[in-house]
């Protein structure tokens, strides 16, 4: 202890150095932890929501190292010294709308009543006004796609997967990663498995089309012979023809909520806890995809939307 400091002094002026250094690695490890479900290995975090915790990270950092620099307070000088005045850390960005604050207290009500943990740092999602969503057309071919990905991964023969691409008129419909493993005679049996997780994005399409009712809670996996028989008893022609697309506010109403339900997964997987009591988190993450790729984020193609939180 440095000559006339008190140890009441002393104990203060360590205080509000290590609230200090908390905050900024409490900071730092969200801009770290955006691993996706371990069935589908990580993904890097996204830019601009990394970049708003970094923004909020560096000032905390900055006051950090200031005090450090000077030397500690004497109880001659001042007997009774106050902590660092550590500013809040800003949860939102400037120009946040009433739009997106509802959503996100409507997302994070929901978690409560079924005791999922929320972070009420977790930023707001985009506006509607600043959203363009998937056309129609576009949802119809992804589904489609999806079916045939999801039914060759649970083990179809290939001879009965070329003949549906052919009734479907399927082969422009897939992103490059699905165009290599339904071509391949002999997938290894990772790609199968993670293929026919892909029956969970399915019904994220289905239901953004109208063809079903509700997104559940991501508690049980879908009915996978109802998803196929959704697409099989119309045909490409009839599913197209029947498909509404949902409206921007109710696309965007799940996608904040999933965004907060991934946020759980991946903050007790990083803690090494269980996941969230009644969520299945490989069902979270493919729907995150799927709503993600819906809402037009970041402008990703299929293959590399991210799932960052």
């Amino acid at each position: 202890m440095r000559r006339g400091l008190t140890c009441s002094a002393a104990l203060t002026w360590c205080l509000a150095r290590f609230r200090a250094l908390g905050l900024v690695v409490a900071r730092l490890r969200r801009i770290n932890v955006a691993c996706i479900a371990p069935h589908d290995g990580c993904k890097k975090p996204n830019a601009q929501r990394v970049a708003m915790n970094l923004r909020s990270t560096l000032p905390l950092l900055a006051i950090l190292l200031a005090s450090c620099k000077r030397d500690a307070p004497s109880s001659a000088a001042k007997p009774n010294p106050t902590p660092v005045n550590i500013p809040p850390m800003p949860t939102e960005p400037t120009n946040v709308t009433q739009e997106q604050l509802d959503r996100k207290a409507r997302s994070e009500s929901r978690l409560r009543s079924e005791g999922v943990a929320i972070n009420a740092t977790l930023p707001v999602i985009e506006r509607e006004d600043e959203t363009t969503l998937r056309t129609r057309d576009a949802v119809v071919e992804r589904a489609i796609a999806l079916m045939i990905v999801a039914v060759k991964g649970e083990g179809l023969e290939q001879e009965v997967v070329d003949k549906i691409r052919t009734q479907f008129g399927a082969d422009a419909f897939f992103s490059p990663k699905e165009k290599t493993f339904v071509l391949q005679t002999a997938p290894s049996k990772s790609d199968r498995v993670q293929f026919s997780w892909r029956y969970e994005c399915i019904g994220v399409m289905h239901w953004a089309l109208g063809y079903v009712a509700e997104l559940r809670k991501p508690d049980a996996v879908v009915d996978a012979g109802e998803m196929v028989k959704i697409l099989e008893e119309r045909g490409a022609n009839g599913y197209r023809a029947g498909a509404k697309l949902r409206s921007t506010a109710a696309i965007l109403d799940e996608a904040d909520l999933i965004y907060r339900y991934d946020w759980a997964c991946v903050d007790a997987r990083y803690n090494k806890r269980p996941a969230p009591k009644g969520i299945d988190c490989g069902i979270v993450v493919e729907r995150h995809h799927a709503l993600n790729w819906l809402i037009g984020y970041m402008g990703q193609a299929w293959d590399d939307v991210s799932t960052d939180t």
